[in-house]
């Protein structure tokens, strides 16, 4: 939601790109922020890891005013298939 320490980094031409995309503060994500009110956060539920292995520090993939909840020790690629992310995602949705 904030970006990525990881976008520091990029090694082809396509991935410097959206390496640069992802940086703290880009215009890119500027832009995204800009287009949503602030009351809409308030309807979003946010699964983050303070161990994520693509977006870091674990506060990034917060969104002030939502529902963020912790899934501790869990890797970013990894939170789609965690159990409980699974069971309360699909609980939101009922």
């Amino acid at each position: 939601h904030r970006g990525t320490r990881l976008g520091d980094f990029g090694i082809s031409v396509q991935a410097l790109h959206n390496a640069e995309q992802m940086r703290f503060g880009s215009d890119w994500l500027g832009a995204l922020a800009g287009g949503e009110p602030p009351e809409r956060a308030g309807l979003f539920t946010c699964f983050y890891s303070n161990c994520d292995n693509i977006v870091f520090p674990a506060s990034a993939a917060t969104l002030p005013g939502a529902d963020n909840r912790l899934v501790p020790g869990t890797a970013h690629l990894a939170l789609l298939l965690d159990r409980s992310v699974m069971a309360q995602t699909l609980a939101l949705l009922e």
